[in-house]
Parts: C-alpha cells; sequence; structure tokens
C-alpha cells in the first residue's frame, strides 16, 4: 500500500478497524482510494443501503439510509451519475425520482425477494378481478408495479396512507405482514398479496437477538460437561451454549483440548500469497504456472487485479518474502511470461508453511469441528474452501433436521450424522489430493512416465476428462 493510500484511508479504516482485520483492509482501501478519487472526477456521488458491509458503507458511501430516503437524497444532489450500492428496485426508485440523471447500479444480480415477488402483471390481473379498488404498494416495489399502483406508501404511513383513500376495500401490495398489520388498525377492508423478504420468513426476532458478535477477543478456557459447555473469553466474558463449533484452523486448539487427534502431511513447502495489479485484464481465466522448484498461481480478482499465489520448498521462501517490490514485480512478470502486461504489487506478502491435515473424527460431546479445523487440504485442487462450506452446510442441516423433529441438536446421535457425512465427503478428497501432490513432486523415473501417462491419458479420453473436471470444480 502506497502512503498516499495510506494517508487517505487510514481515517475509514480507525472507525472499522473492530469489524475489518488489518489483512482485508490491505486488499480494500487501494479500491476505496481508487473509487473515492474517481467519484469527484466524474461529479458521482454513492448512495448505499443500511445492509451494506463496512467496507462500503464507511469507506465510499456519501450518504447511507434505507431506500426511500437514498432515493431523496439522489434528488436532492448536484451530482449527475448515482451510484446506488443496494437492489433493483431501489436503483428505479431513484430514477423516477432524478429522471434527468444517470443511474447505476453495481450488480445487476442484486434483488429483493419481496418486490421479485409481484410483477406488474400480476397487478393488472388483481385490478380486473377487484375493479374499482384502489391499489396502494409499499415502496419496495419494482417500477413496473407502482406504474400500477395508485398511491405509494412506507410501512410507518402505511395505515394513514389507506384511510385516506376514503374507501371500504383497498388492494394492498405486496407484504402480506405489513397488510396484516394495517388490516389491525383500520376498518377498510384489505386485500393483500402472499409476499414475503425471505430473510423475515427465515429468521425471528428470538433468533436476531440471540445473535451476539464478538471481535478482537480471545479463548482463554472452556469446559463442556452432559448438558451445557462454558467458554470464559480473554476480556472475562463468560458464554454458556448448548453446542460448541471449533473454527480455530489446521492447528485447532479447541480440537487438541478436546483431544481428538488429527492426522497431519508436511510437504515441506511455504506458500506466498499476495495481490498484484497489472495493465491487460485477465478476462476471469485463472492460470496455475508449474516451474522447476515451485508453482505459481494468478488467480483473478475484480478489476485489474490478480491474487498471486507462490509455492516454494520452505528454504527458498526467505528470498522471496525479502525481495524488494521491484524485483519481485519483474521476477513474477517473467515467470509468467507477460501475459497480463506489467504487474505491479499491490500490499504486503504474507506466507504461511504448507501442510494437509484431517481429524480422526469431526466430533465429541457437545462438540464439532469446522473448516480447517476438520479437514486442511493442499491447495493444488482447489478444495479447501469448498469443503468448509461443505461441512458448514452438512452440520447446519444436520442442526434444522433435529430442531424441526424437537431432538437435541448437540447431542452426540446428531453430531455423530454429521461426522459420517462429512467424513464420507472429505476422506477420499484428502488422499486423493495428497497422492496427486505426491506424484507431482516426486523426481523418480517411475513418478515422471505415470504422470507423463496420467497427463496424456487424462487430456485426450473424454470420460476421464470430464471426471477429474467434476470433482475440481465439485459440480452436483
Amino acid at each position: 500500500m502506497s502512503a498516499e493510500i495510506k494517508i487517505s484511508t487510514d481515517p475509514i479504516f480507525q472507525r472499522i478497524s473492530g469489524v475489518v482485520p488489518a489483512v482485508e483492509w490491505s486488499f480494500h482501501a487501494p479500491y476505496i482510494y481508487k473509487i473515492n478519487k474517481l467519484k469527484k472526477e466524474k461529479n458521482a456521488v454513492i448512495l448505499a443501503h443500511n445492509y451494506q458491509t463496512p467496507e462500503i458503507y464507511h469507506g465510499i458511501a456519501d450518504f447511507a439510509a434505507d431506500s426511500l430516503a437514498l432515493a431523496i437524497e439522489a434528488a436532492k444532489t448536484k451530482a449527475e451519475i448515482i451510484i446506488m450500492c443496494g437492489v433493483h428496485f431501489m436503483a428505479e426508485t431513484a430514477k423516477l425520482m432524478s429522471p434527468n440523471k444517470k443511474i447505476l447500479l453495481p450488480d445487476m444480480k442484486a434483488g429483493c425477494s419481496l418486490s421479485s415477488s409481484i410483477t406488474g402483471k400480476d397487478v393488472r390481473l388483481l385490478k380486473e378481478k377487484y375493479p374499482d379498488v384502489p391499489v396502494v404498494s409499499y415502496v419496495n416495489t419494482s417500477a413496473d408495479v407502482k406504474a400500477e399502483t395508485d398511491i405509494c406508501c412506507t410501512s410507518a404511513n402505511a395505515v394513514k396512507v389507506v384511510e385516506s383513500l376514503g374507501v371500504k376495500k383497498v388492494i394492498f401490495l405486496p407484504d402480506q405482514y405489513l397488510a396484516k398489520y394495517v388490516s389491525s388498525k383500520t376498518e377498510v377492508e384489505i386485500i393483500s398479496w402472499k409476499g414475503t423478504c425471505e430473510v423475515h420468513e427465515k429468521f425471528n426476532a428470538k433468533e436476531i437477538k440471540d445473535i451476539k458478535i464478538i471481535t478482537n477477543v480471545g479463548v482463554d478456557s472452556f469446559n463442556i460437561d452432559t448438558n451445557r459447555v462454558e467458554v470464559k473469553l480473554s476480556n472475562k466474558e463468560v458464554i454458556h451454549s448448548s453446542l460448541m463449533i471449533a473454527a480455530d484452523g489446521r492447528l485447532s486448539s479447541a480440537r487438541r483440548s478436546m483431544g481428538i487427534p488429527s492426522e497431519v502431511k508436511d510437504f515441506g513447502k511455504t506458500v506466498i500469497v499476495c495481490k498484484m495489479e497489472h495493465e491487460k485484464p485477465h478476462k476471469n481465466v485463472a492460470y496455475e504456472c508449474f516451474h522447476y522448484g515451485r508453482t505459481l498461481a494468478v488467480l483473478p480478482m475484480i478489476g485489474n487485479y490478480s491474487s498471486i499465489v507462490i509455492t516454494v520448498s520452505s528454504n527458498k521462501s526467505d528470498s522471496i518474502m525479502n525481495m524488494e517490490d521491484q524485483t519481485f514485480n519483474e521476477d513474477i512478470q517473467n515467470r509468467f511470461n507477460s501475459r497480463l502486461g506489467n504487474m505491479m504489487i499491490v500490499g504486503d506478502k504474507y506466507s504461511y508453511p504448507l501442510f494437509a491435515s484431517h481429524a480422526s473424527h469431526f466430533h465429541a460431546n457437545r462438540f464439532a469441528l469446522i473448516g480447517d479445523a476438520s479437514v486442511g487440504m493442499h491447495p493444488v485442487t482447489a478444495h479447501g474452501f469448498n469443503l468448509g462450506l461443505r461441512g458448514s452446510e452438512t452440520l447446519a442441516t444436520v442442526i434444522k433436521e433435529a430442531l424441526l423433529n424437537e431432538d437435541d441438536f448437540a447431542s452426540d446421535e446428531i453430531l455423530s450424522k454429521y461426522n459420517q457425512k462429512h467424513q464420507r465427503s472429505t476422506r477420499p478428497l484428502y488422499y486423493g489430493t495428497n497422492l496427486l501432490v505426491d506424484l507431482y513432486n516426486s523426481e523418480k523415473l517411475s513418478a515422471k512416465v505415470l504422470r507423463r501417462l496420467a497427463l496424456r491419458f487424462g487430456n485426450n479420453f473424454w470420460p476421464v476428462k470430464k471426471l477429474i473436471m467434476g470433482q475440481l470444480t465439485e459440480v452436483q
């Protein structure tokens, strides 16, 4: 990170350092710096909905609020370009209120389940069914729906808007729960639509209230008995729960404390990771280059940036870590045959020893392992993150089933189901990957011949190639 970027973004980082770690900030800061510089040049403002992440909300947003308030601010500002960090209907509402301004939506896939639950065609069919009945729609709707609406409302003024029409019957769209609330507060008959927000459907108030995020605190100790878990934090706080889930990495201290053994395979390698900016676009193509004594992976990120992953023998890692930036830039550029033009490191380099691990089992009494604490993979097949997600999903699924059946979700019986399912997913990939790594690291003549034959066979025999591709991409 350059001195200019650091000076410009440090005040922002100070506000959000409690939720965004320094290692992540080194990636965010250059983007924030460039975005803030560019919006001044283009006479643009950025509107961020309250649901945005901290680096957007605090880092680049000129206004942060709910959807309607953002549209109002868009209308007030003298900026020619409005960037709406929100969902489709928010950008549409901003455009309706500022027709002469250019409204940009960064992510065209950003949608709202409530808004998408109804279309303009649906409203027209309702109006045919209930002629002469006025339509009131919640502001969180598409422009298509608003065009078929007599009047829009917010949750705060919904009752007042309905009663202001002076009629006996009203079509109220699309939130069925807001419709029920309005119906309970007025004598007007409410014809509702069965629209919902999937977030409100999945989470209730008690569940949200019970969620507590604690940062910058360590675990001093924990104790698990037959009925509960007790965790003592470094800030002297004590937490009680029915289940403890450990996701503290390949060297998991929680796993060791529970007496769960783990198989470890040391590859004698060190991985070096950094971010680089490059002259040419990567076109979303990832590369892995196998050189003598090292591998180089170039993994696409947003814009003209890529994540660089170097794997070398541990005794050679210091020389790379100690390289001057310019020397490092030239080295990577040359090893990559200048495919991306000039390349420049952004931020710092990070290194860690390369080893794989697999716990003998993933659970104990009221205790479960997920992520690298359960299985730490060699990165060559890129399965580690996938297995972390799969493990979390598997554990969540068995817990959900137990809750639906009103069973103890932290019982040994339930956690055993998770263990069995996740073991079946991880062990073949773990041992298969390690075998593959050994084969390609070996300098024995037999290994060289075998891998040459394997590459030729796999590349030319379609069923085998398809099988390998399916395993690597984990297409279900």
